[in-house]
């Protein structure tokens, strides 16, 4: 997350202060995050199905009143990358595609979905 703000939010967004947007007394949102399986799993040895259903698993475990965001960045061997994002909540659904330029890595594609995510967020637009 550190890199992504270094590297990918523009100067006039990065060097607002995050700290200052809350006042010490009122109740800061809460951030969660969960990057576990239920089982040990590889991308690259484990079946698709498996990896899906596993990750399923962990979707319906997660509060469903909180907002939810998924992301992810790919890269095929054609050079060609793609990001995503799906944010959740409650009964409303974002989904943003972005086709990045040719050559951009894997890294790269993760970090930008991320900022897509944030950005969507910012934008209040996961607001009901």
């Amino acid at each position: 997350m550190h890199l992504a703000y270094r590297e990918l939010l523009p100067n006039s967004t990065r060097n607002r202060n995050a700290q200052n947007q809350y006042a010490p007394y009122k109740e800061r949102p809460e951030i969660s995050y969960n990057l576990d399986l239920e089982q040990e799993c590889s991308k690259r040895a484990d079946h698709p199905g498996l990896l899906r259903s596993l990750a399923m698993e962990n979707i319906e475990k997660a509060d469903k009143e909180a907002i939810q965001i998924y992301t992810d960045g790919s890269l095929v061997e054609n050079g060609s990358s793609g990001s995503g994002v799906l944010i959740l909540k409650d009964s409303m659904e974002i989904k943003r595609r972005i086709k990045n330029p040719k050559n951009l890595s894997v890294f790269r594609s993760e970090l930008t979905a991320i900022l897509q995510a944030l950005k969507l967020v910012e934008k209040n637009e996961t607001k009901t």
